[in-house]
């Protein structure tokens, strides 16, 4: 009978740990097509930026940036392009702290572990599954009560990607994050413009549903903001019979640029064979902006500049 008990304990010490350790693999940040909902309610802190950014912190700030084929900066680099890369962001990422940061050209998510990890109380809270090696992702200090990826539907045009999505509430105030890299301008104007003004209607279309959601829940006031690479420029002759920006203003979204000089929201940097651009935008309803600037120097470890939005 003693020799039984001791197997039985053996036994069901053995289960606990195999628990335990399946319970720890459920943990780690998968790119898949998962629902991060039922998260636990936080309040939402606003303005515990502490980065300077010659710019004054009032409200919550967002960081989008375009990080380049992360880690290494080209489809199949090197370890030491990749080590560089990442040390460059990391540095980037640690002397401009925000709230939360939208990322865009993922190309490997458990880096993005690593990149993050610089950040204290920081969290991957969502990284797309697209087809292709580009994945968009959300992170923050401030933990969501919702967030998700979507792709985009096919209709009159079959639009890339999607949207990484993330939602985070103070009192009964919702802040909906979308985090885009819309249709690149590879390719044919006519066939590259219907693509991203189609992302734009269903960026609209899914904002509006979710937002009627939580009014049915008991919110009272809903902040949106869309971030990311949108490949276009709603104030550039190049792409004025392009609709995108159109949707999205005829929606009451306005523009984080508005009234900067082009030379102030070139997010491009040329290299040579393209000119300056200004295609990494924040487009925003129901809040109050207060600034949106690019992050000097930041082009040396992406040819996109990262750009922070800062709104109350």
């Amino acid at each position: 009978p003693i020799t039984i008990k001791i197997h039985e304990m053996i036994r069901l010490a053995l289960l606990c740990i195999l628990f335990f350790v399946a319970c720890g693999k459920k943990d780690s940040i998968r790119a898949e097509k998962e629902i991060i909902s039922a998260v636990s309610e936080q309040k939402v802190p606003a303005g515990h930026s502490k980065g300077d950014n010659n710019s004054k912190k009032e409200g919550i700030t967002i960081m989008s940036w375009n990080l380049q084929w992360f880690p290494g900066r080209y489809p199949k680099p090197t370890e030491e392009q990749k080590i560089k890369h990442m040390a460059d962001a990391k540095k980037v990422l640690s002397e401009n702290p925000v709230d939360v940061i939208c990322f865009q050209e993922i190309s490997n998510a458990d880096a993005m572990k690593d990149l993050i990890g610089v950040l204290p109380d920081y969290k991957m809270h969502v990284i797309s599954n697209f087809e292709g090696n580009l994945q968009v992702g959300i992170a923050s200090s401030i933990e969501p009560v919702a967030g998700y990826q979507e792709e985009f539907h096919p209709g009159k045009v079959d639009p890339p990607r999607g949207f990484a999505f993330a939602a985070y509430k103070e009192g009964n105030d919702y802040t909906l994050v979308y985090c885009v890299h819309l249709k690149s301008n590879w390719g044919e104007d006519g066939k590259n413009f219907p693509k991203r003004a189609e992302s734009a209607r269903q960026l609209v279309a899914h904002s509006e549903k979710v937002s009627k959601d939580f009014k049915a829940q008991g919110a009272e006031n809903i902040k949106i903001i869309f971030a990311g690479d949108f490949n276009t420029d709603p104030r550039s002759e190049r792409f004025s019979k392009e609709l995108t920006s159109e949707i999205l203003e005829k929606a009451d979204f306005k523009w984080s640029w508005e009234g900067s000089t082009f030379e102030d929201r070139v997010t491009w940097v040329s290299n040579g064979r393209f000119p300056d651009a200004s295609f990494d935008h924040f487009f925003y309803r129901g809040v109050d902006k207060v600034s949106c600037f690019f992050v000097k120097d930041s082009e040396e470890t992406s040819d996109h500049r990262a750009i922070i939005f800062n709104f109350k």
